[in-house]
């Protein structure tokens, strides 16, 4: 029977009455990981059997049955529920917020619609693409100090907050945000609530060689949002999800969802695999469309005619452009690759 013992804990139950081993094994049962439960009651089991108290048979029938319960309370603690979520696939304009949000209006209803006449059903959960609300396109702090808000002070969250309200929607809002007291700027995703409520859910994008030259890193690492229909979501703009370390802390943190606000090309096995590696439910939601008229260029490349601007480039983004749902076993469930405005959506089943 000793060969049968396990290890020694720092926290021994010899003396204590049965009581009081009881009430510990419960508390561990209830607020431990399942390695702890199963030594800490071996533990107990064994002291019992040292003391003469029990039949081996009987403790391990007890272990048994710890570990049903165990289960058992596992499996009711979480439930299923469907959500239906979006991804608006948009083209914005490089700096025209009056524009984009007029756009973005427009797809947000659709999103939210439950017309028979409409091939969305009733979103409750609309994600935008990176920056919508002002485009990618910055190359200098100066620029982008002419688009940026307060996150305290926004008028731009403030109007889709009606617009979360009005559709029943929560809604991740992406735009520039600026710190007036460091006089920082931020590549941002900010959560606002079906209620209407803003209360600053947001995820501020590490930074990326492309936007050095006014994207301040957070150093916050992921935070998991709370929404308004029961589960919690986890943000990484771009390329934060191309590192697969930030996709596994997200899900370990215990997100039911991972939103990609996204400009660039992908392909979709990449987030196929992330979803199948993380047991993750992916939202990606793509732009397309080019920020800039591009220049002239020289038919021939030479010594003499090849040179770096210093200024404004035009960036392309149709060329891989992909919005997708993609389910935790990595079924894409809806996509598309259009090059016009459009919404896609899925329902998701989420365990919480």
């Amino acid at each position: 029977v000793s060969s049968l013992a396990p290890p020694k804990l720092s926290l021994s139950f010899a003396g204590a009455p049965v009581w009081m081993s009881t009430s510990l094994s419960l508390l561990f049962l209830f607020f431990s990981t399942r390695l702890s439960q199963v030594l800490v009651l071996s533990h107990i089991i064994f002291w019992f059997h040292q003391h003469k108290k029990m039949k081996l048979f009987d403790e391990w029938t007890l272990l048994l049955l710890f570990l049903l319960l165990s289960t058992m309370i596992d499996l009711t603690s979480s439930e299923d529920i469907m959500v239906t979520v979006a991804a608006l696939h948009f083209g914005p304009h490089e700096r025209d917020s009056v524009y984009n949000i007029q756009k973005l209006d427009s797809l947000l209803k659709q999103a939210s619609s439950t017309s028979s006449s409409s091939s969305v059903h009733g979103a409750q959960l609309a994600v935008m693409t990176e920056l919508a609300l002002t485009g990618y396109s910055f190359w200098s702090r100066d620029q982008i100090a002419s688009c940026a808000e307060s996150l305290d002070n926004s008028s731009t969250l403030t109007h889709f907050a009606s617009i979360a309200q009005s559709t029943g929607m929560d809604i991740l809002v992406t735009l520039p945000i600026k710190d007036p007291q460091l006089g920082l700027f931020y590549n941002s995703a900010v959560m606002v609530l079906s209620s209407g409520d803003i209360n600053h859910q947001h995820y501020f994008k590490q930074n990326h060689l492309l936007e050095s030259s006014y994207n301040s890193d957070s150093f916050k690492g992921i935070q998991l949002i709370q929404t308004s229909f029961g589960f919690t979501a986890a943000v990484l703009i771009c390329s934060d999800s191309f590192y697969s370390m930030l996709v596994r802390a997200a899900a370990v943190m215990g997100a039911d969802v991972l939103l990609a606000p996204i400009n660039t090309g992908i392909t979709p096995e990449q987030f196929q695999v992330m979803a199948m590696e993380n047991d993750l439910p992916i939202v990606v939601a793509n732009r397309y469309g080019s920020t800039l008229t591009p220049p002239a260029f020289p038919e021939v490349f030479t010594q003499d005619s090849f040179v770096l601007s210093s200024g404004e480039v035009p960036i392309s983004f149709d060329y891989g452009t992909m919005s997708m749902i993609v389910d935790r076993d990595g079924t894409i469930l809806s996509s598309t690759t259009a090059q016009v405005d459009t919404v896609i959506t899925a329902t998701l089943n989420l365990t919480v």
